[in-house]
């Protein structure tokens, strides 16, 4: 049996409490075990779900136990001497269920605090080979398959088994097989490309009023949430965020703000919801007539507490085949590259990555803009023909990440379990 204590807290009472069963509601409401680690660790088979035993007090934990400490929130100061009086077999702290990037120095804290015990940091961190003590997941591709197969539900065994059995390969061979059929009856997309801004940061506000002021806007699909939607506290704007791009204009002198929201597809044109959130789901029809993807992820700027990391921004055009350029934190594609074995665009080719390697953040926007000038000046015609070619080069992309990215990564959390 793999007996397992998870823990819960609550970041403004400082209070450690345990779940109360194994449905705990952690990050989506249709995760079975509280954590969608522990649903891919039982969908890939890599731990046995007939002989885990969930532990459910604190005061049971002993030599035995797996303790999983879940981290929502910040964690308080005051929890960590309980959490050290504790003496488990492991512990397992989950950064990636909740989708947390920006708390790196809680993490280096706990590798110093903990480092005579036996541990592992489960982070969405492409740094993860710098240390032992750190093993990478990303849970975007459990969720997405939430959004593919949006009838799965978690109130049954008989759902799960469902679940089990289902893959992404028929879907992909449908959107594989319509893109043939777009290209050898010679239909040209509606669109050139695909801009989905989400939360109206700046780095990817200035790449959207570049395109704007040059004319290109009617040339892509983009939407973008309001700029008031989701600010943090004590901010006025997305301004402050992720540090401006140094030397650039002030954030609400960029024209393009007056066409905020944009809103697109899914029924958000007629709601009244702030947040348009057709980024963080697979539109299938806008990407069969679009050609190119822009990313714009989170961090363009990594601060002392922040990681290099992706989102579910980068993955969908890598699972999808398509091309793409990207804002993010420099080196993070090359990261990728090395740490996974993934092959990007690089020299002359129209979609080169060589910006990634930029390190100072206004020269490698400019190279980004010029990047996406270069690509907008082309045809429907040839950046179709372009963007079929870039999907049978990098084919093995698409099978590195839900075999490497995902699967390899998702088995060595399971061996460590295991051990």
């Amino acid at each position: 049996m793999i007996k397992i204590c998870k823990i819960f807290y609550d970041n403004e009472e400082g209070l450690i409490f345990n779940s109360d069963n194994n449905k705990h509601e952690v990050f989506h409401s249709r995760s079975k075990f509280g954590s969608l680690l522990f649903d891919d660790l039982v969908f890939f088979g890599y731990i046995d779900e007939s002989k885990i035993e969930f532990v459910e007090s604190i005061s049971k934990v002993n030599e035995d136990t797996i303790v999983v400490i879940d981290q929502n929130h910040d964690m308080p100061e005051k929890i960590y001497d309980r959490i050290l009086n504790l003496n488990p077999k492991k512990f397992i702290f989950d950064y990636s269920s909740h989708d947390c990037t920006n708390r790196w120095l809680e993490v280096s804290s706990i590798i110093e605090v903990l480092k005579d015990k036996d541990f592992k940091i489960i982070t969405k961190s492409v740094d993860f080979d710098e240390h032992d003590n750190l093993l990478y997941y990303d849970q975007q591709l459990s969720r997405m398959i939430f959004w593919i197969y949006p009838d799965i539900k978690f109130n049954t065994e008989s759902d799960y088994s469902k679940f089990n059995r289902l893959d992404f390969s028929s879907t992909l061979d449908s959107f594989y097989n319509l893109k043939k059929i777009m290209n050898k009856d010679y239909l040209l997309p509606v669109k050139k490309g695909i801009f989905f801004v989400g939360h109206p940061r700046y780095h990817k506000i200035d790449l959207l009023n570049h395109i704007f002021l040059n004319g290109h806007l009617n040339d892509i699909w983009w939407t973008s949430s309001d700029i008031n939607y989701d600010l943090g506290a004590g901010s006025t704007d997305w301004g402050g965020e992720n540090l401006p791009i140094k030397d650039s204009i002030s954030y609400n002198e960029f024209e393009v703000l007056k066409l905020l929201p944009k809103k697109l597809d899914y029924g958000y044109e007629s709601s009244e919801h702030d947040l348009v959130s057709v980024g963080i789901t697979v539109s299938w029809p806008l990407y069969l007539d679009s050609c190119f993807d822009i990313i714009g992820e989170t961090d363009f700027v990594l601060n002392d507490n922040s990681v290099h990391h992706i989102s579910e921004k980068t993955i969908k055009p890598i699972l999808l085949g398509i091309p793409f350029v990207s804002l993010n934190a420099s080196n993070t594609l090359f990261k990728l590259e090395k740490n996974f074995g993934f092959n990007f665009e690089r020299g002359d080719s129209l979609f080169s990555i060589d910006y990634d390697g930029i390190k100072d953040e206004k020269i490698r926007m400019d190279k980004i803009k010029g990047t996406v000038d270069d690509i907008l000046k082309n045809n429907s015609k040839v950046l179709k023909d372009y963007s079929y070619y870039y999907k049978e080069k990098y084919r093995e992309n698409t099978d590195i990440l839900l075999k490497v990215f995902w699967r390899e990564s998702v088995k060595k959390i399971g061996d460590y379990i295991n051990e």
